[in-house]
């Protein structure tokens, strides 16, 4: 729950709208009542994000005529609103049984609809008044495309502090990685409960962030377990639950079972920041304004480069973009996919930059998630299936594949409900979407080369390309690491290779530290015999 200016909140909304809406041809008009409250508090991150999927669902159903969306509030005592939209379209309609499950899982929703001629859909839900000063008149010209949101963050940097992340989800971990990129902070990640309890075996950490939902064990068992162990290095280490569980008592209940605090996914940004900062000792930040030096960068053969400069990072980012408006930007290839609203997952992920990371380690996995979703649903085996479609929910939210995001989240809520019937009807549409986007976005940051026009990487060059990397994964150096596998994408592999080469790339997609270190040593040792 958070404090948050009405006027921006509105924006986002139709800023990301009238964008889809104009591509499809449609008309979309908003009025905003201008004697609404202009700051509330609540959940802004959760509404936004229900808010986003309505708008987006009307736009993908309707083919020809139009959307509306109305803002307008009710006060129910001095301090407390219920702020109401509404969202109209001339599309082809919601089924009664859709219906009925809609708002069986959302008590603040209301659908009315006729096939073939559109819905009616209504969203209310109470608000705290922090501001009773008015947002104003919303014209026309006021609500222009704005460009995305981008995470205002503090300028933490603290490069002493080491924290631990635990989250099964590539795409999350990436977006967690890329939001702290610049506090220089020393990030270690794990991709479930069992490799957590090694890692915080093997050192301390400052602070621990534990994702809820994860296979096997998940992430209150997992906290359990570190706070069983009297002899732990990592005891009072601040622990942090990381959960899309947006119910109002969702803190209480993270706190009772041990957690210092919790933190709402989608991550944001500023948030993120300002909880490490209130629970890393204050000695490991940097005051504002002082200068950590730019850490080395290995190459792939082993050489050390000086970091760079302010100044050299943004001539060089000036010239990457000139180079993407020439040659075509993967966001602009992105956004000529159906389906995906690149916008909107800039506005999740905080920047632009953060958000082709997070796009591009969404398809690596994909279709070994796909096939695990696929295998749970036919052996009915329904909370690994629930934990499937939820990693899934969130990873295409934050790409911007909202309609895809959404059929994730209904089914997520049949696998809790263990409804065989839903779930076997809808999974292979699910997966064919999922699928589908998957192989679109490879063709765009994988192009096909000629493997045989490439030269061989010599068994000698790449044992020192192979240590290299072993060296920087150790001290967490992604970035390093990323220049070396760039490297080695230039090469052709030895056939002895080849296999582990595959499973290298996966590893870094999702950022799997230990297991590259364990490949690279695996590779290496057997050469030596």
């Amino acid at each position: 729950m958070t404090e948050y200016e009405v006027r921006s909140f509105i924006r986002e909304l139709v800023s990301s709208t009238e964008k889809a809406a104009k591509e499809k041809g449609l008309e979309f008009k908003a009025t905003v009542k201008k004697e609404i409250p202009c700051r509330l508090y609540g959940d802004e991150a959760e509404l936004k994000r229900r808010l986003l999927d309505i708008l987006s669902n009307a736009v993908n159903n309707t083919e020809t005529g139009f959307v509306t969306m109305s803002v307008n509030y009710e006060e129910t005592d001095p301090d407390m609103m219920l702020l109401k939209i509404r969202v109209a379209d001339t599309g082809k309609g919601i089924s009664q049984e859709d219906i009925e499950k809609l708002t069986a899982a959302d008590r603040h929703l209301q659908i009315s609809s006729v096939c073939g001629k559109g819905s009616i859909i209504s969203y209310t839900i109470e608000q705290k008044i922090i501001s009773r000063d008015a947002i104003g008149d919303f014209r026309a010209d006021a609500l222009a495309t704005d460009p995305p949101k981008v995470c205002q963050q503090n300028g933490l940097r603290a490069p002493d502090a080491r924290i631990l992340v635990v989250d099964d989800t590539p795409v999350n971990m990436t977006m967690f990685c890329g939001l702290l990129k610049k506090t220089q902070i020393k990030i270690d990640t794990a991709t479930c409960g069992r490799k957590c309890l090694e890692l915080a075996a093997k050192g301390r950490y400052h602070i621990i962030f534990i994702d809820h939902l994860m296979p096997d064990m998940d992430g209150i068992e997992t906290l359990h377990h570190l706070q069983e162990d009297d002899d732990s290095v990592n005891v009072g280490v601040p622990m942090i639950a990381l959960t899309a569980n947006a119910a109002a008592d969702a803190r209480e209940m993270y706190l009772r079972e041990g957690f210092t605090d919790y933190l709402a996914k989608p991550v944001e940004g500023a948030k993120l920041e300002q909880m490490i900062q209130h629970y890393l000792p204050q000695d490991l930040i940097l005051p504002a304004g002082a200068e950590a030096k730019p850490a080395d960068r290995m190459t792939a053969d082993g050489n050390r480069q000086p970091g760079k400069t302010v100044s050299q990072t943004a001539q060089e980012k000036r010239e990457q973009q000139d180079t993407e408006r020439i040659q075509g930007s993967p966001a602009a290839q992105l956004r000529n996919i159906s389906g995906i609203n690149v916008d909107a997952g800039i506005q999740a992920c905080g920047t632009e930059e953060i958000y082709l990371s997070v796009v591009k380690e969404f398809y690596p996995p994909a279709e070994k998630q796909a096939a695990l979703i696929e295998q749970y649903f036919q052996e009915k085996d329904y909370r690994n299936y629930t934990i499937q479609v939820h990693s899934l929910k969130s990873s295409a939210r934050l790409i911007g594949a909202l309609v895809l995001s959404e059929q994730a989240k209904q089914l997520e809520a049949c696998g809790n409900a263990e409804d065989q019937t839903t779930i076997e009807a809808e999974t292979p549409a699910l997966l064919q979407t999922y699928r589908i986007y998957a192989g679109q976005i490879r063709q765009i940051f994988e192009k096909p080369e000629d493997e045989a026009a490439k030269p061989l990487m010599e068994e000698k060059r790449l044992r020192e390309a192979l240590e290299t990397l072993n060296e920087v994964a150790e001290v967490f150096d992604f970035d390093s690491a990323d220049l070396i596998m760039e490297t080695l994408s230039k090469y052709r592999m030895p056939e002895s290779f080849q296999e582990s080469y595959e499973k290298l790339k996966t590893f870094m997609a999702e950022v799997a530290r230990d297991d590259i270190i364990d490949l690279i040593h695996g590779y290496l040792g057997r050469e030596e015999h």
